[in-house]
This record gives structure tokens, C-alpha cells and sequence, in this order.
């Protein structure tokens, strides 16, 4: 699965698809999850802390290919919080529908009290939900070498606390500190947006509590 789907999968309950997170900071981590699949695939760059795109070409998956698009179509360049906010506000949503069209999530839709219809997602499989933690858990407890969109993911899951959710097993913080040791070894542009997807969390969460 794409790193975004694996994610989406760590931020909800795999029994009942309910989010683990504020809705704002999920949606925020499954931005930055977005931006660091066309990273990893050298489709976008940072520079002078800026998205740019380094290669045009459409993806394999039309979620990325909807995201690519919307950052060529920018007149201008953005830093990478300016798109983590935007991408942020529809990814739970966006990310949900790719993994229902490849048949991991069910949809059901039921009407509001006061009218509108609210959708709902839960998982086709509870053990194919909970996987995504339990691997990387797994891979971060036994000091297990990780493929650089792992790493990434880590460096989100550190950036939106759910760390607390992957390893919350880890009496001995040996998980946590390879975990520290993986973000700081990121790529610089990954380095940076785990960076500034940490900063930008703790921003929403900080605005929700005045």
C-alpha cells in the first residue's frame, strides 16, 4: 500500500474505522503522507523550503496524480505548511476513497438529524488494518532496516504523536530512540517535512485549545 494508506490505517481504530486523532491533525499527517509519496518517488523537491515539482509526469495513482496536478497549476511556489494545510483539509476524505476503491475500506453513508449525510469508512479487514502498526512497531522494536518510505512514515507518526499508539509497548524506549535516530537521518526535503508537519500539529492543536 502507499504510505499514506498505511497512515490512514494507524490513525483509526481497525474494529470501527474512529479516528485515533483530532480530525485537523489527521488530516494534516495524511498531507504530509501525500507529499512524502511524491517525494520518495522524486516527483516533488524542497527548495529554499519550498514545494517544487522535479518531475511532471503523471503517477500510477490518481490520488497523486489529483496532487501533483494542483501544485503545477500553482501560479507560484509554496512553503510546505502552506500545502500541508491545504492538502490537510480534504486528505482523511481523499485517502479514505483510494482505499475503498482498492477494496480495503467500505463506505455507508446515513442521514443527519438536522439534514446532509455523513460517510462513514470502516475496514474490510480489522487484521489487514492493523497491520500497518504492527509492522513498523515490529521493524522500530527490533532495529529492523527500513525503506525510505517506512522512514518517512515513522518521522510522521513521531510528528502526530501517534508514536504513542505504534509503541505503546516500549517499556524500554528502545523502539523510540531508533525512532529518533531514523528521523534524523531522513533525506533533508523528508527531514523537513517531518519537521514542519510537527510544528504545524502542534499549531492546531494550540489554536483548538484557546
Amino acid at each position: 500500500m502507499w504510505l499514506a494508506n498505511h497512515f490512514y490505517f494507524i490513525a483509526h481504530v481497525d474494529s470501527t474505522g474512529k479516528l485515533r486523532l483530532n480530525p485537523r491533525v489527521a488530516g494534516l499527517g495524511l498531507g504530509a503522507a501525500l507529499l512524502a509519496e511524491l517525494m520518495v518517488q522524486r516527483r516533488v523537491a524542497v527548495q529554499n523550503g519550498d514545494i517544487v515539482v522535479t518531475n511532471p509526469h503523471p503517477t500510477e495513482d490518481l490520488l497523486q496524480h489529483q496532487v501533483l496536478d494542483r501544485i503545477l497549476s500553482e501560479p507560484k511556489r509554496h512553503p510546505i505548511r502552506d500545502w500541508l494545510s491545504y492538502l490537510g483539509t480534504s486528505a482523511i476524505d481523499d485517502v479514505a476513497q483510494r482505499l475503498t476503491r482498492a477494496g480495503a475500506l467500505e463506505v455507508y453513508e446515513a442521514k443527519k438529524l438536522f439534514g446532509g449525510v455523513e460517510r462513514r469508512y470502516t475496514p474490510v479487514s480489522m487484521n489487514d488494518a492493523a497491520w500497518p502498526a504492527v509492522r513498523l512497531a515490529r521493524a522500530l522494536a527490533m532495529g529492523g532496516e527500513l525503506d525510505l518510505a517506512d522512514q518517512a512514515l515513522a518521522g510522521i507518526i513521531k510528528a502526530t504523536a501517534l508514536d504513542r499508539h505504534v509503541l505503546k509497548d516500549d517499556a524500554g524506549g528502545r523502539a523510540s530512540r531508533y525512532l529518533a535516530s531514523i528521523i534524523a537521518g531522513l533525506p533533508e526535503p523528508l527531514r523537513l517535512l517531518v519537521v514542519e508537519t510537527e510544528i504545524t500539529v502542534g499549531r492546531a492543536v494550540l489554536s483548538q485549545r484557546t
